[in-house]
């Protein structure tokens, strides 16, 4: 029976005593970030300290005051094209709101439609026109061709 417990307290040890396994991973770790490395972030993190105190006692005062000085020029800047944009969107709006602008963009619309199809009909004129025209001129030469008896004899060439 003595046997029996010794093996059931080994058997529960390797199954849930995870001690041995713990330890060899801290010993590890250990190694592995302060010999290996030879405590460079812990210098590493001094340096930042000093960095943050230098910045602290001295850089703080020297970063209001120059912030005071230019954040102020650039803050009238700010609002100056801060008013800028707001009459340039007001005028937008007025334009917009327009429901006159509208109504003469259609007006000005149904004009050029109509200027078009006036100028189509003067140019169906005008070449009506030039057609007669030129029937009329063709009548008259061939008129004055049986007038003269040109359609008869051959012109002769002077050679």
């Amino acid at each position: 029976m003595n046997n029996i417990i010794r093996d059931c307290g080994e058997i529960w040890n390797r199954l849930f005593d995870h001690r041995p396994f713990l330890n060899g991973e801290i010993l590890y770790f250990q190694e592995e970030f302060e010999v290996k490395r030879s405590d460079r972030e812990i210098t590493k993190l001094f340096e930042v300290l000093e960095y943050v105190t230098e910045i602290r006692d001295s850089q703080i005062d020297k970063v209001k005051t120059l912030s005071e000085t230019d954040l102020s020029g650039c803050q009238t800047k700010l609002s100056a094209a801060l008013s800028s944009c707001e009459t340039i969107l007001n005028e937008e709006q007025k334009y917009n709101i327009d429901a006159n602008l509208e109504l003469k963009r259609e007006i000005r619309e149904g004009d050029w439609e109509r200027f078009q199809s006036e100028m189509k009909v003067k140019y169906s004129n005008v070449d009506h026109t030039f057609n007669e025209k030129e029937e009329e001129l063709s009548e008259f030469y061939s008129d004055l061709k049986k007038k003269l008896h040109l359609d008869d004899t051959p012109i002769s060439r002077i050679e």
